[in-house]
């Protein structure tokens, strides 16, 4: 990358990479303590811990984290859009990963059956999960995902017909929701 001065446009050469989170800035902090005060756990192990206590925080002190990601990404965008215009201007591809409002299309959209970008169905299963998923965790946080998946389908197939019925009302009424919103962006668009 190039910069001549911080009040001009950049002259962006190269794929800009994307910031990181609030989170990660805030794990990363030289003044966090997290590994210092965990020394044994193993990566994974300390992620969860250190998510813990991330959501554990006031959201004063998650401030500064959040800004600073604010900041990092509004310069990463501009910095994309340098680079496309550099790209552009030398007949060259943009290469560069998914870009931030591709991403966020890609997170809403799960179907690519049309342009309006239809979400799939929500399955009795799939909301059924999701509550499923927090108890076992709460039971068993150490637990690894797979065991955690293996169970969830067990207590699954143990669950009586009228439970059954109920998630299958929530995801139906879920789905009909979902109609409804797809339909009213279906009439505003040109």
């Amino acid at each position: 990358m190039v910069a001549s001065n911080q009040d001009e446009e950049r002259e962006v050469t190269e794929c800009p990479k994307k910031p990181m989170n609030a989170f990660l800035l805030w794990f990363l902090d030289p003044s966090n303590t997290m590994k210092q005060r965990h020394p044994g756990l193993k990566h994974a192990e300390l992620m969860s811990v250190a998510s813990e206590h991330w959501k554990s925080m006031k959201e004063i002190e998650k401030g500064v984290y959040k800004k600073k990601y604010s900041q990092l990404m509004d310069q990463w965008n501009r910095d994309v859009a340098a680079y496309k215009k550099y790209c552009a201007a030398h007949g060259i591809r943009p290469k560069f990963q998914v870009s931030a409002d591709a991403q966020e299309k890609k997170r809403d959209c799960a179907g690519d059956d049309d342009d309006a970008g239809t979400k799939k169905s929500i399955s009795a299963y799939w909301l059924w999960s999701h509550q499923a998923r927090e108890e076992i965790r709460k039971e068993n946080p150490k637990m690894p995902m797979k065991e955690v998946m293996q169970r969830m389908g067990e207590r699954w197939k143990k669950i009586t017909p009228e439970e059954k019925h109920e998630w299958e009302d929530k995801a139906r009424s879920e789905n009909e929701k979902q109609k409804k919103k797809q339909s009213s962006a279906k009439k505003r668009e040109p």
